[in-house]
């Protein structure tokens, strides 16, 4: 193959990164593929896609190398599934809250995962965040749902080594407002914004990361 561009999106404590890397997958090929990457002492490698899937991308690594993403059939869609990789496992898809979407966008050191997913295949604006433990060894149950602050879709991006997740999400049914929150393992905090209580329009905040 021939490679064209690549991306990094997370990195863990030993200089280990992870993200995507584009390449013509043959001569005769149209356009590039995007495959989720591991870059780390001069070495790239090809963590694949999941089954059936063209695309991947890498969001986070943890300090046991055990990366997490999606892959789907192109580079961003609402057919991308969240995964699961490490060198003795391979790429796993974790399943879903319901629907037919999931997208990984976090792991910690425990291997508990935040990213979204859709509730029912049905509605696709029914989107919400989730806290998953690692697929395996004990402890693999599966997705919780996080919930939203009173609107129909959350995002869970970052997460702690206590399995807090912070992320954004809409505030009610009638407007497109998200505020950053923080879960705190009981249940889903609104951060509030900057803006003054009488703008709706400034009224907007996401968090992209917690310690």
């Amino acid at each position: 193959s021939r490679g064209v561009i690549s991306r990094g999106f997370g990195i863990n404590n030993t200089g280990v990164v992870v993200g995507d890397s584009a390449f013509i997958a043959s001569r005769t090929a149209a356009s590039p593929v995007r495959h989720a990457t591991l870059f780390g002492d001069g070495s790239r490698i090809d963590l694949g896609t999941l089954t059936k899937q063209t695309y991947s991308r890498a969001n986070s690594i943890n300090g046991f190398n055990q990366v997490v993403g999606f892959s789907g059939p192109a580079l961003d869609t609402s057919k991308s599934r969240a995964f699961f990789w490490s060198k003795s496992t391979g790429m796993i898809d974790l399943g879903t809250l319901g629907g037919a979407y999931a997208q990984a966008f976090a792991i910690n050191d425990s291997g508990f995962i935040t990213g979204n997913s859709q509730l029912r295949a049905t509605d696709s604006q029914a989107i919400h965040a989730f806290l998953s433990p690692s697929p395996v060894g004990a402890g693999a149950i599966g997705m919780r749902d996080l919930g939203t602050l009173g609107g129909p879709f959350s995002y869970g991006m970052a997460i702690n080594a206590k399995n807090h997740v912070v992320g954004y999400s809409a505030i009610n049914k009638v407007d497109s407002r998200v505020h950053a929150f923080w879960f705190d393992g009981t249940g889903m905090k609104d951060l509030g914004s900057l803006a003054p209580n009488s703008s709706k329009l400034e009224d907007q905040s996401v968090a992209l990361g917690v310690n």
